[in-house]
């Protein structure tokens, strides 16, 4: 078995499955006020400008599949450790 190409289409998968939540949920949940778009009310911030509405959504999909794929390359090191060394 190839544990870093089946672990890095996992992470594409999951990664692509994040990103289209995330932005579902925005849409969802985020709405323009003042009728020109000139703020986004997305609940917990009171109102938000459209450069910080657009940089929290930059930080969200790009945090997740960062920490993912960090946390995959960790799993790929502590499972190296376990193999047996080869004999030369």
């Amino acid at each position: 078995m190839n544990w870093r190409a089946g672990l890095f289409r996992l992470w594409v998968v999951f990664s692509c499955a994040w990103c289209a939540y995330w932005l579902w949920h925005y849409d969802s949940a985020c709405s323009p006020q003042d009728f020109d778009g000139a703020y986004y009310f997305c609940g917990e911030p009171p109102l938000l400008s459209p450069s910080d509405f657009y940089t929290m959504i930059a930080e969200t999909l790009v945090a997740g599949p960062i920490v993912g794929g960090l946390i995959g390359l960790g799993a790929l090191w502590a499972m190296n450790g376990f193999r047996r060394p080869s004999s030369n």
